[in-house]
């Protein structure tokens, strides 16, 4: 049995709560995020989502002066596994607003 190395560390997070949809739709589903990399996450939610399919996610962030700032990212659907999903992010983490 060969195995591979990762690409990226994965960083088990402390169910971190998220928003997101498939691109180009407006139904917004509620998910959490299981474990997080630099290339991509794991996460949980009862929504159905497709393989292969991109989807939009958006978190908020505390930063170190306990300003309250949105984060939008898209991934794409690698893998799917009852209710997880594993996502390949397309871009680095932007700013969406700021609270």
């Amino acid at each position: 049995m060969s195995y591979q190395l990762r690409k990226h560390s994965r960083h088990q997070t402390q169910a971190l709560p998220v928003t997101l949809r498939t691109m180009g739709t407006f139904v917004w589903a509620r998910g959490t995020v299981m474990n997080l990399s630099q290339g991509g996450l794991q996460l949980q939610t009862s929504a159905k989502f497709e393989v292969g399919k991109k989807i939009e996610i958006e978190f908020s962030t505390v930063d170190r002066q306990g300003r309250l700032n949105r984060r939008k990212m898209t991934a794409t659907i690698k893998w799917k596994k009852a209710q997880r999903y594993g996502c390949e992010f397309a871009l680095r983490a932007k700013k969406a607003t700021k609270t």
